[in-house]
């Protein structure tokens, strides 16, 4: 198997396999399960939509 380079790694399959990375914790399943998000791929393209919020406060 050839180690994920920028060379033979396309965008999209770097986008879906980011959050399959690690496993969801139980309380986050739980979480997302009542809003009917059941998988990863459910979970990326929500995310991919989702409106982009500010992190940091203005000052």
């Amino acid at each position: 198997m050839t180690p994920n380079t920028i060379d033979n790694v396309t965008p999209t399959f770097a986008e879906n396999n980011f959050l399959a990375q690690r496993p969801i914790p139980p309380g986050l399943q739980r979480f997302l399960a009542k809003r009917g998000i059941t998988s990863p791929e459910q979970l990326n393209e929500r995310m991919q939509f989702a409106p982009r919020i500010r992190w940091r406060r203005p000052r």
